[in-house]
């Protein structure tokens, strides 16, 4: 077993980062915040805020956190995070999911303006994408934490051609995954609750894509040498975080796979931030090229 790492290619992305943030314009640094929006009592969401923080403070951005935890009724939610998206100063918004039980992410993602929606969850960031893949240009986000699978997935192999399987269909990694996948010219099959025989799917794919949030329900019985798996799943188990898969499991096979924590997690963060710097610097073109 090889592990697939992110540390490197973070590392990278945070010098780059810094450097770009230094270079903005005074007033665009001061005047410009990024904004975090968590209403949740999930243990994993706030370990993603935790993250974020630690991160933002790294790079010299400034990251607000609004913290409606205690908000239960989502049409008020809804009416704190326009305010937040009107704010002038706010250049983008990341809206940590889950959020509480009930609540209907998809809705709570379309009050964001779509040139705010820097995690690319509402319905204009998503039909651009799907259409155009990665090559969605400016004014529209796609999902960090897919982009993170495959960017950490080509550092092992080219996807074009290969047969592919991605566990869980959810909406923030499974389904987008799949459809860059699809423009990566990957051959894809979707697995979720109701599917049959997973286990003989993923032992026949060249790539395996985990998002389940099951910790360790992923043993040897569902891999073969030479398989490539990315692990975004997370979960809490008696002895702290675990991806889906079972790393123990399977130590003793010739696969290349993402542990968690140190693989999808880091290198997901790292592109929000890169994506929230790219729109100041757009930002600064504009205000140079209008004067």
């Amino acid at each position: 077993m090889e592990r697939i790492l992110s540390k490197e290619i973070v590392a990278k992305i945070k010098v780059d980062l810094a450097e770009l943030s230094t270079e903005l314009p005074q007033d665009i640094r001061s005047n410009s915040y990024l904004a975090a929006v968590i209403c949740s009592d999930d243990t994993a969401a706030e370990s993603y805020l935790g993250a974020k923080l630690k991160f933002a403070s790294s790079v010299g951005v400034s990251l607000k956190v609004f913290n409606y935890s205690d908000v239960d009724d989502e049409a008020d939610l809804i009416s704190k995070i326009k305010d937040i998206d009107t704010d002038p100063e706010c250049k983008a918004v990341i809206i940590e999911l889950p959020l509480k039980k009930g609540m209907d992410e998809l809705k709570v993602s379309n009050a964001l303006s779509p040139e705010k929606d820097v995690d690319g969850l509402g319905v204009i960031s998503t039909g651009a994408y799907v259409q155009k893949g990665l090559d969605v240009g400016a004014g529209f986000f796609i999902p960090a934490t897919p982009q993170a699978c495959l960017i950490l997935a080509e550092t092992v192999t080219d996807l074009s051609g290969k047969s592919v399987a991605v566990l869980g269909r959810g909406r923030t990694v499974g389904k987008p995954l799949a459809n860059l996948l699809i423009s990566k010219g990957a051959t894809v099959t979707v697995c979720h609750s109701r599917t049959k025989d997973i286990q003989d799917i993923t032992r026949r794919s060249d790539v395996v894509f985990t998002a389940m949030g099951r910790p360790k329900s992923l043993n040897a019985d569902y891999f073969t040498d030479g398989t490539v798996i990315v692990d975004a799943g997370i979960g809490f188990t008696d002895t702290g975080i675990s991806g889906d898969v079972d790393l123990d499991s399977i130590s003793d096979l010739a696969v290349n796979v993402t542990p968690v924590p140190g693989g999808v997690g880091p290198l997901t963060t790292a592109l929000l931030f890169s994506a929230f710097l790219n729109c100041l610097k757009d930002l600064s073109r504009k205000e140079m090229s209008s004067t």
